[in-house]
């Protein structure tokens, strides 16, 4: 029969080995404008606020979901997560509201990147202002320096940068995970690098009151067989 003080002694080494485990990363990016640029596409009309993702709603199902994928505890992961957007001269007050709004009610950080007064239409890539190289760099710099495996979300449609850093985790045995609306860009090379393709409608209400998610091929990965019901 053990005495009291091998029983603290065992107490105190459960303590101690608990608190040297790190908690597992859970790295969340969300590219705030191309969310809205392709629910524009898909409304055929500039999206409102219920239309756009809730943030909470996200915060909730990225730490459930990142949670049963391997069966952990959700006290058992630490959450880093990010939104990106950009503003000009003429929406500034709005996107300050939305900043903090954001960053008072949620567990989210907000990065923003001034456009100046550059027209609405100008495109981000050729004006050398899109968020990419921030939000590729806020996720570099979270990454795990140890052979600890993470759970990363990119909130993206656009793969032209992300989409070969997101498989380059993937490859070294990360979770990644891409949500996105499914009717918009190929996904067949991240799937076959293992990188889970998730659609906006697929969240639990994240995002509600928008078109069903449509057919799209490309999210069956090579030798497997997918049915679609009658809807």
């Amino acid at each position: 029969m053990p005495k009291i003080g091998d029983i603290i002694t065992q107490n105190e080494q459960l303590i101690l080995q608990k608190a040297v485990v790190p908690k597992i990363k859970v790295i969340c990016a969300i590219d705030a404008p191309n969310i809205d640029f392709t629910l524009h596409d898909i409304l055929r009309s500039k999206p409102t606020q219920a239309q756009r993702p809730d943030f909470m709603s996200l915060y909730g199902w990225i730490m459930n979901n990142s949670s049963a994928v391997e069966n952990y505890s959700i006290e058992d992961l630490n959450f880093i997560g990010r939104v990106f957007m950009n503003f000009r001269d003429d929406n500034r007050i709005a996107v300050q509201k939305f900043v903090t709004y954001v960053t008072r009610g949620t567990p989210w950080s907000v990065l923003v990147k001034n456009k100046g007064d550059m027209p609405a239409d100008t495109t981000d890539i050729e004006e050398n202002i899109d968020i990419d190289s921030e939000l590729l760099s806020f996720v570099r710099k979270n990454s795990p320096t140890s052979d600890q495996k993470s759970h990363f979300y990119f909130m993206t449609n656009d793969m032209r940068n992300v989409g070969e850093y997101a498989i380059k985790l993937a490859t070294n045995g990360h979770r990644v995970h891409v949500v996105c609306f499914t009717e918009f860009g190929n996904f067949q090379p991240l799937i076959d690098a293992g990188v889970r393709v998730i659609d906006y409608r697929d969240t639990g209400g994240v995002i509600d009151n928008i078109s069903p998610k449509p057919i799209n091929f490309s999210l069956i990965p090579i030798g497997e067989a997918r049915v679609y019901e009658a809807r």
